[in-house]
């Protein structure tokens, strides 16, 4: 997984950022953007939490601020996120912050040599005229 998010900075289709708990400086996570196509102003986020950190609006607030830089340094208009259909607490971590679901994607993701079906979601940013 690292390996992959460095080639992906190198190459500049992926950001990533650390999530680091501000009072001890503990790397909590990871947070950032693959497939991005910029010309398309849209990429895809993901992240992961520690499971030590769950349920303390970590992801929450590390998910504000990069949509922030998603929507006003990269200008990005679409943010997508794909959810594995059992994972209810990024689900509603996701709605809560913006996000809608479009629908499922069959057979999306491998992990332990299975397929499984995600949710596709999205964020739209509306550039205002004065932005």
């Amino acid at each position: 997984m690292v390996t992959n998010m460095v080639e992906g900075m190198q190459t500049g289709t992926a950001i990533r950022w650390g999530i680091i708990r501000k009072r001890d400086l503990t790397l909590m996570g990871t947070i950032g953007f693959h497939n991005l196509a910029r010309r398309h102003r849209r990429a895809e986020i993901g992240y992961e939490i520690h499971p030590d950190y769950w349920h303390n609006g970590y992801a929450s607030e590390a998910l504000r601020r990069t949509l922030d830089y998603a929507t006003h340094v990269a200008d990005f208009e679409r943010v997508g996120a794909v959810v594995y259909t059992g994972n209810i607490a990024s689900q509603h971590m996701l709605e809560r912050n913006g996000f809608l679901r479009e629908g499922t994607l069959r057979h999306y993701m491998r992990q332990a040599e299975k397929a499984h079906d995600v949710y596709m979601y999205s964020y739209i940013h509306e550039r205002q005229d004065h932005e």
